[in-house]
């Protein structure tokens, strides 16, 4: 594993800090409060989360409130590394309490996000838990060195070390504790324990059993009512439940029905919107027409009934006026007749051919009769001329008498009429019937019309054509108000979606519903016959547990008998596992490790100590070079004992990894002397760990060559 970079948010007392990190060795420095501490504590809670609060640890047994920053309520921040050439980027944001932690471990190429638990990410990248991680590839800067006999002294969990972290148990113990478990099971003697007071149990129960299959014998007929009762209630469940289901089916149909309705329904409302707003369309379309159609009688809009009826008035006034014209014409014409007639009158009165008439009768009398006389009697035929001429004469004169009385007539209906061609004249009718003709002219011209039959047709289509407007408009309202209408009853409606055909032949949901409770009721009924049975049996059974009960208990118990069996077996198992790999341990693990720690050792220490020895009690030991001289660890100077420890550490990693991922060291060479700091980091250039993070508040030696980070800058 390579560290890449480290971002931190917030985190104790950093804010919006970033750190490039390089593979290898890496010598990072600060004065005091610069954050070092800090950006170890931070790396472990990325990786670990923050631990649990210590009761009674104080400020410092508790992270959260540790590092949380002043007046804040989060802590925050990123981690970019690499791992199996694979780069990542870790996110973390940790709240007042562990409920408001998140986590999120991304790919570094397209940053899709790794599904992995929060607590599963320190074991995945570095192959152990939190404990583990700050007893091995965590030291502190007094985790190096520790006291024989120390709650959490490596050397006294070495043996049940395991790379999950858990180290709490100590292998006498466990051996105790699986003692203890196996005599609870089967006791020393053989005679007690669970086992033993199981099978007493069990024994117990086949004696009860055994009794009450007798006692069940003698029940036998009522035990066949019920066992058969009890077929006809499984009958009956099982009808019940095909009902049910068939009526479930039944109500999903006319459910699908009904939605299928809906459906048509809003089809037809989406038909009849189209339809009605074609109809409006053809109404607008009437309507523009009407329009256009009124333009033409644009004169008649403002021709009220009280003109057409001045109109009517004046032409009823000209009637009367022409027929008087026509009158007086008429009697100007009879008046000119009449005074022709009186000047024939007239002459004929004055002429004289009466008389003559009667003079010329008398003479042909006189000569007739003288000629008769005197010549022939021939001649007193000409007395017929003389009567023709007497009867001329006298019916003349009658003509004249009766001309003369024509003749006043005449003259008195000439008067008349003449004094009435007066009147009339002097009342000016042509002058007013001109006058009402030019205003009815001008009225007319206005309006395109010649007659005011033609100005009363007009102006009633003038009318007409308003009140088809008008009615025209209403309907379009009312079209237009029903459209919205049914807009509004179509959105209110929620659009359902096609469904395929759903078919069912069958009776509907509600008859389905009567038959059910039908026969729920006729099940409730059989189930009531079926508690007094059972009641009966059981009165006859009273004190006796049903033998149902008791293969029940006995099953149960066999089944517990045989599951402690195995326990026990898996017990001793274990404890000869345990025994067993205690004694490989002691054989192959301890020595490896007193070989790695001395070697590491001798190399510290350029050959002054060789080797390393780990007693049975954890107690350590170390050799001189001169003699075999044996030295306790604790009676070396402090610089030297945590030299040891840090060895015997590196021996303890380099024993559980084949690679070592990363090393975190805050300050841990700060007791030793510059040579044996020289040496140490010179160890470190060397070590096989991929990444070494060395944190310290000095600056490094100058003979330090590898990559070297001033934090204070």
């Amino acid at each position: 594993m390579i560290l890449k970079k480290i971002e931190i948010e917030q985190f104790g007392g950093l804010k919006n800090f970033a750190l490039e990190l390089t593979p290898g060795l890496q010598y990072l420095y600060g004065e005091n409060e610069a954050g070092k501490s800090t950006i170890c504590a931070f790396l472990s809670a990325m990786f670990y989360g923050l631990p649990g609060k210590v009761r009674g640890g104080g400020l410092r047994g508790d992270s959260r409130k540790l590092y949380m920053p002043w007046g804040e309520n989060y802590m925050a921040g990123s981690l970019e590394f690499e791992f199996e050439g694979e780069s990542y980027v870790l996110q973390r944001r940790f709240g007042q309490t562990a409920r408001g932690d998140r986590c999120t471990l991304l790919l570094a190429k397209d940053w899709q996000e790794v599904a992995i638990e929060p607590e599963e990410i320190g074991q995945r990248f570095l192959g152990l838990g939190e404990d583990a991680f700050q007893k091995t590839l965590f030291i502190s800067q007094s985790g190096a060195a520790f006291s024989k006999g120390k709650e959490d002294e490596l050397m006294s969990r070495l043996a049940n070390l395991e790379q999950s972290g858990d180290e709490d148990v100590f292998l006498q113990k466990a051996l105790d504790i699986l003692s203890k478990s196996s005599h609870e099971l089967i006791s020393k003697t053989g005679r007690g324990g669970a086992i033993m007071q199981l099978e007493t149990e069990i024994e117990e129960l086949k004696s009860e059993l055994l009794s009450a299959s007798q006692l069940h014998e003698s029940f036998g007929g009522a035990m066949g009512e019920k066992e058969q009762l009890s077929a006809e209630k499984e009958q009956a469940d099982a009808e019940l439940l095909s009902l049910e289901k068939q009526r479930n089916t039944a109500s999903l149909y006319e459910q699908y029905q009904k939605r299928e309705v809906e459906r048509n329904s809003r089809k037809e409302m989406l038909r009849r919107l189209e339809n009605e707003k074609q109809a409006l369309a053809e109404k607008e379309e009437t309507a523009q027409a009407l329009n256009e159609k009124k333009k033409d009688y644009a004169g008649f809009k403002e021709l009220s009934l009280d003109i057409l009826l001045m109109m009517a008035e004046k032409d009823a006034k000209c009637s009367v006026l022409q027929k008087r014209e026509e009158e007086r014409q008429k009697l100007e014409q009879e008046t000119e007749a009449l005074s022709l007639k009186v000047g024939e009158q007239s002459l004929l009165e004055k002429s004289g051919e009466g008389k003559g008439l009667m003079w010329s009768a008398i003479a042909i009398v006189v000569v007739s009769t003288l000629a008769g006389f005197l010549f022939s009697p021939v001649f007193y035929g000409l007395v017929l001329v003389a009567v023709v001429l007497f009867l001329l004469y006298f019916n003349k004169t009658k003509l004249i008498k009766s001309a003369n009385d024509t003749l006043k007539e005449l003259t008195m209906q000439l008067a008349e009429k003449q004094s009435r061609l007066s009147e009339m004249n002097g009342a000016g009718y042509s002058e007013e019937l001109c006058a009402l003709k030019k205003e009815m002219q001008q009225i007319y011209e206005k309006t395109g019309t010649k007659t005011l039959q033609e100005l009363s047709d007009r102006q009633r289509e003038a009318q007409e054509i308003e009140h088809q407007a008008e009615r025209l408009q209403d309907e379009m309202d009312r079209m237009r108000d029903g459209i919205h209408k049914l807009m509004d009853e179509i959105i209110s409606k929620e659009p359902l979606a096609d469904e395929p055909p759903m078919d069912y032949d069958g009776p509907s949901a509600d008859s389905l519903t009567l038959q059910l409770t039908q026969k729920q009721k006729a099940q409730m009924e059989r189930e009531r016959d079926l508690a007094q049975l059972q009641a009966k049996i059981e009165q006859g059974f009273m004190g006796e547990r049903s033998i149902s009960v008791i293969e029940t208990e006995l099953l149960d118990a066999m089944q517990k008998k045989e599951e402690l069996m195995a326990n026990f077996e898996a017990i001793n198992l274990a404890k000869n596992a345990l025994e067993s790999c205690h004694e490989t341990l002691k054989s192959t693990f301890a020595p490896l490790l007193n070989e790695k720690s001395g070697a590491i050792v001798s190399r510290l220490t350029k050959g002054r100590y060789l080797e390393i020895k780990v007693a049975d009690d954890y107690s350590m030991m170390i050799k001189t070079p001169k003699g075999n001289e044996i030295v306790e660890a604790d009676y070396v100077s402090a610089g030297t004992c945590d030299l040891l420890y840090f060895a015997l550490r590196l021996g303890v990693i380099e024993t559980l990894y084949d690679s070592i991922p990363l090393l975190v060291m805050d300050d841990t060479f700060i007791q030793m002397d510059e040579i044996r700091q020289e040496e140490a980091f010179s160890f470190l250039a060397d070590s096989p760990a991929e990444q070494i993070l060395y944190f310290s508040c000095h600056k490094p030696p100058e003979t330090f060559k590898n990559t070297v980070n001033n934090l204070s800058v």
